[in-house]
């Protein structure tokens, strides 16, 4: 399924939100998408659209083109059948450079800068304007691909970034809150046994409005009814992408009700224009002659997983400890698709973590059968064992100087602030190291939270692999104010805690 950001979204009626807060996204789509047309209709006469200033009768149309990997390559956009400007994406090396264009094609100094992840993820974004810089962007996404954090740069006068959006799913992968922390406004969705859901949103002023979405059989979206907004679907095709949306809104104007009238065709890849590789739906084998193998053999693959997995903090601290069986399908690239836990260890938190750190694997060597290489289903356990604790070091309480150290207390020593806040002055006062400029990781400091809320003992929990990197992580966290400190039994007492810093290009 293809994503887009809300700023990719050209067009929308002037006083509609059903586009601007991405409930029928008109480039939310599946399938192997060669070309997709959009054409806008506004039938109340004095409407327009407000992306063009100007009259929108029968006269928005925009066409977008996508590679065979799915990544969009080129979108145009024809105002009463003129072209009014348009971008094109080039891909290279896990970097995506996009420019802009007008009718004239100019705007030459207009371009962003993607940068994407082992598996085309868009990770981080910058923004220049008539060649400089002026704006970027972060987005982290869950072991499930899923987008759960986005982060922004809301001054030009630095570099730094603020948490915009987080996104929480239920067990099937469905959004139910998404929150935007810039105007403290969020939307709640509370789905039915029938398949139908609600959207409640909540402003920062206390303002609230809902929606109700009313899916047919196959769960697909086909009516929208809300304050002040009407939408209705259908004409699904044989990939389930919607081809028809009427969409009405009140602008409590002389207008009244205005209708848009949406249709989107959409051209697809045929089997013989897509490379064999990048198809990838071909039988999957249980067994090969030939087995897939991960670079370096099975006792490379298991120090991987031994050097790169993250003991879920909150598991650890409670004693929990299972073994949760992965299996996938080693694609005939030697990349890794359908992750799931087919055992699980009992806890969601292990098998979530199981689930990432098999998906970060680099590309295994394929299997073969008949001497061609061929998709084989493969299954890895992912242990969790905490190590059995001795007189020096204690999986609760840590002797550290000549007082008790706790890791599990009533009350959780806490950022001044709050989590939110702590996440903020990383992002803040993080510097990357010179020397390690080209070097990205992840390294977890461990800390004592003193009784006064003081920041002591500050060691690395898991190294990033790079000297430069843990040593910015040490004088991050040793720069930091001071806490409020942890309880037990309503007494302060020391406690030791953890927290993961990303070194990420940006």
């Amino acid at each position: 399924m293809k994503k887009v950001s809300l700023l990719s979204l050209f067009f929308f009626l002037w006083t509609s939100n059903i586009f601007s807060q991405n409930l029928v996204n008109s480039e939310d789509v599946k399938g192997p998408v060669k070309q997709m047309k959009v054409t806008v209709e506004v039938a109340s006469p004095g409407a327009y659209i407000s992306s063009y200033g100007g009259p929108g009768l029968n006269n928005i149309e925009i066409i977008t083109h996508y590679d065979t990997q799915g990544r969009l390559i080129k979108r145009e956009h024809f105002h009463g059948g003129e072209l009014a400007d348009g971008l094109v994406r080039v891909y290279a090396k896990g970097v995506c450079r996009e420019n802009d264009y007008d009718a004239d094609g100019k705007k030459e100094g207009d371009f962003r800068i993607i940068l994407l992840d082992s598996i085309g993820h868009e990770i981080s974004m910058r923004c220049y304007r008539n060649g400089k810089f002026f704006a970027r962007d972060s987005t982290v996404y869950d072991s499930f691909g899923r987008i759960i954090e986005t982060y922004e740069n809301i001054s030009r006068k630095n570099d730094s970034l603020v948490l915009r959006y987080t996104i929480e799913y239920d067990s099937l992968g469905r959004v139910i809150l998404r929150r935007d922390w810039r105007n403290g406004s969020r939307t709640i969705t509370e789905y039915f046994t029938n398949g139908n859901y609600t959207k409640l949103y909540e402003g920062k002023d206390g303002t609230k409005h809902s929606e109700n979405c009313t899916v047919d059989a196959e769960g697909r979206l086909i009516k929208l009814d809300g304050e002040g907004i009407r939408a209705f679907l259908s004409q699904y095709d044989q990939y389930g992408n919607w081809l028809y949306l009427k969409g009405e809104t009140n602008t409590n104007s002389p207008l009244g009700w205005v209708t848009s009238i949406t249709k989107r065709e959409i051209e697809y890849y045929t089997d013989n224009e897509i490379a064999p590789q990048q198809i990838e739906t071909d039988t999957v084998y249980l067994s090969s002659e030939q087995l897939p193998e991960f670079p370096g053999g099975q006792k490379t693959m298991f120090q991987y997983i031994a050097d790169n997995v993250v003991y879920p903090l909150a598991a650890r601290e409670k004693g929990i400890q299972g073994r949760s069986v992965c299996q996938f399908v080693v694609n005939k690239s030697g990349l890794l698709s359908d992750i799931t836990v087919v055992k699980s260890s009992g806890n969601e938190e292990l098998d979530t973590e199981a689930v990432r750190v098999i998906a970060s694997m680099p590309k295994w060597q394929p299997g073969r059968s008949a001497d061609e290489v061929v998709r084989v289903k493969y299954t890895v356990p992912v242990s969790f064992k905490i190590a059995a604790p001795n007189p020096a070091k204690d999986s609760l309480n840590i002797l550290i100087g000549d007082t008790i150290v706790r890791t599990l207390v009533d009350e959780m020593p806490e950022f001044p602030g709050g989590k939110q806040a702590l996440f903020n002055y990383l992002a803040e006062n993080i510097k990357y190291p010179r020397k390690a400029i080209l070097v990205q990781g992840r390294v977890i400091v461990e800390f004592v939270v003193e009784q006064d809320g003081s920041i002591s003992n500050v060691t690395i929990a898991k190294s990033s692999g790079n000297k430069w990197l843990d040593a910015e992580g040490i004088r991050l966290i040793k720069s930091m104010p001071k806490w409020k400190p942890g309880r037990l039994k309503g007494e302060m007492v020391r406690v030791k805690y953890c927290v993961p810093i990303n070194f990420r290009h940006e």
